[in-house]
């Protein structure tokens, strides 16, 4: 596993059958956990069923994750070997029909907001709301792209660089292969007041996590620093944009 802002743990039992073992073929797996931990926090039981003819077909999955009304269902497409002509240059064979071509819908229910500081480190704290979502992963299992719709509601987060704590009630966020686009959100400050979102948090194949937006208000507080949070200023500051 080579994907640095997650990291799995728990007690797997897992059955495999082959049915033919010399041949490698007829391959079906299914592993399940009754405490499943993401980054040491528990999302409770896990689920994964595993086929796949042989081991230069496509791997087809359905995982599943549950806790209380949280939940999470993935069907994954995997291809174990170049699909096809074996006789076909790598470049010239489509790039869903390539070695390691991953092709996920993923569908998520009552999930926490807070897994977002799994990929943002310690640039976000302090994060609350639930989100479902609607995604689409598809590519080379290194190069990623997804795209899908995200509606997060009753949720805030504190940017640790400013200290200012941010509530919203409900945002749409469109997801493309470079952006979290969360456009037209509503956000409020300690204070009451509103700014629209434009922008979102940008990404690459869904590594290296930046933000990219900007918010339009008549009145929004945007530095809540008390003394010692900063070596070099500290202080309070509104403003308009």
């Amino acid at each position: 596993w080579d994907y640095d802002p997650l990291n799995f743990a728990g007690h797997f039992d897992m059955l495999v059958q082959v049915d033919d073992v010399f041949k490698m073929e007829g391959l079906n797996a299914v592993i399940t956990s009754e405490e499943f931990y993401i980054n040491k926090d528990n999302f409770g039981r896990f689920s994964m069923e595993a086929t796949a003819p042989n081991l230069k077909s496509q791997l087809n999955s359905f995982v599943t994750l549950r806790k209380d009304s949280t939940w999470m269902e993935v069907k994954a497409k995997y291809n174990l070997a170049n699909l096809g002509d074996n006789s076909v240059l790598r470049r010239k064979i489509p790039l869903p029909r390539q070695k390691n071509y991953l092709d996920i819908n993923a569908k998520f229910g009552g999930f926490p907001l807070s897994i977002a500081e799994y990929w943002l480190g310690g640039g976000m704290t302090e994060t609350h709301g639930v989100f479902t979502a609607d995604l689409q992963i598809k590519g080379l299992a290194n190069q990623l792209d997804a795209t899908g719709d995200i509606v997060a509601r009753d949720g805030g987060f504190t940017l640790s660089a400013l200290k200012t704590h941010y509530t919203f009630r409900e945002g749409a966020i469109k997801m493309t292969p470079d952006l979290f686009d969360a456009t037209g959100t509503v956000i409020y400050d300690k204070y009451g007041n509103s700014a629209v979102v434009e922008g979102g948090i940008t990404h690459q194949h869904l590594r290296y996590m930046g933000l990219a937006a900007r918010m339009r208000t008549r009145r929004f507080l945007g530095i809540d620093l008390a003394k010692g949070d900063n070596d070099l200023f500290y202080g309070r500051a509104l403003g308009a944009g």
